[in-house]
This record gives structure tokens, C-alpha cells and sequence, in this order.
């Protein structure tokens, strides 16, 4: 699941990118910073990093998941630190709503 993550975080990277000019282009990296002094983006890039993965997520894997929640904000490493811990908190999300779904079968 991590690989199929990644895959989909760099897609919306790559989407962002076609409209970015050069020196707006995001690294399509799993260390790329995406909040904080070393980040190289602002909220609104953040915002459509964000909300292109929740649609793929829901379009490519039939998954529905918030990212934007109250455990995101309460964990003790940002999932918005990097794009790394993004995918890892994505895929828990997705695990964990799994979980929840087969327990309620």
C-alpha cells in the first residue's frame, strides 16, 4: 500500500507541476519538506496536495478518507511534515478505515 501511496502523491505533484513555472515546481521527493521553514510551498499548494490525493484516493482505490482531522493534528509527527510522512499517515488512515470496515460486516 505504501508504494501505491507514493505513486498517487507523486502523480498530484506531477498535476500541480504542469501549471507551476520553473522555480514553483515541487521536488518529487519522499524528503521534499512540505510545511515548515525548509518547505518551499505555501497553504494553498499544501491545500491542493491535500485535496488532489483525498480524490485520488476515492477515484483509483475506492477509499474515502479525510486527511485534513483531528488525529493529523494531534499526532506527534506532522503528516504534513514531509511528503514520507504523508504517505505513511495516509496509508494508516486507509489501513485503519480497512479495519474499521471489516469489523462492522
Amino acid at each position: 500500500m505504501l508504494n501505491k501511496i507514493t505513486m498517487l502523491v507523486f502523480e498530484v505533484i506531477d498535476e500541480i507541476n504542469e501549471d507551476a513555472t520553473r522555480s514553483d515546481k515541487i521536488i518529487k521527493s519522499l524528503d521534499t519538506v512540505l510545511v515548515g521553514r525548509e518547505s518551499s510551498i505555501d497553504s494553498l499548494t499544501l491545500l491542493e496536495i491535500i485535496v488532489g490525493l483525498e480524490r485520488k484516493i476515492s477515484d483509483e482505490l475506492n477509499k474515502h478518507i479525510i486527511i485534513v482531522s483531528d488525529r493529523a493534528f494531534s499526532s506527534f509527527k506532522s503528516p504534513f511534515s514531509t511528503v514520507s510522512n504523508l504517505v505513511y499517515f495516509v496509508t494508516e488512515e486507509i489501513e485503519n478505515a480497512d479495519n474499521v470496515n471489516i469489523r462492522n460486516e
